[in-house]
């Protein structure tokens, strides 16, 4: 891989990083309200609860005393729960940490596209040596051949010329 594609990966990964953190410091100041309005509904609808009842038991009967209590107390609830749970609009980090991440990965898509193409003319240059070479051998057998042929021509008239030396030195010797 080449260094600007590292580079780009490196980059990518501390966008997200910076977006996991992000989340993360979100996450826990939800979870940390959470928490909150839990010990305080607790304690303090306790102390209300007690309180709300007394008063509406003077008035009515018990069991409404009790379910106008149980119905504030859910409301109450489900607001804090609607308030610990909402999302929050984008910060301008968490914006920018997206597109940073978004650019750099169309730019290594980009350059993974480029080195493919690359290796794809790569393997035809390759395939066109292969070709040029092979016609290369094959006129270089087919000289080699015809080389060769020359000299068995030639080495034939020598053994011819070796033979009828050999049989004119044998002819004054038989004649003797």
């Amino acid at each position: 891989m080449s260094p600007a594609t590292l580079k780009k990966i490196q980059f990518i990964l501390r966008a997200e990083s910076a977006l996991l953190q992000l989340r993360l410091r979100r996450v826990s100041r939800a979870a940390l309200l959470v928490s909150l309005a839990l010990v305080f509904a607790l304690l303090g609808i306790t102390v209300l609860n007690f309180s709300a009842f007394q008063v509406f038991r003077e008035k009515f009967d018990s069991l409404v005393a009790g379910a106008v209590v149980v119905s504030a107390d859910l409301i109450v609830a489900g607001i804090l729960v609607k308030l610990a749970l909402r999302e929050a609009p984008l910060s301008q980090a968490e914006d920018l940490a997206r597109q940073a991440r978004n650019l750099s990965a169309e730019s290594l898509a980009e350059d993974f596209e480029d080195t493919r193409e690359e290796l794809r003319e790569f393997g035809q240059d390759i395939r066109k040596i292969r070709q040029v070479v092979n016609n290369i051998t094959e006129g270089l057998s087919g000289t080699f051949s015809f080389l060769q042929q020359i000299l068995q021509v030639f080495d034939g008239k020598e053994e011819k010329r070796a033979a009828s030396r050999g049989a004119a030195e044998d002819s004054p010797a038989k004649s003797s």
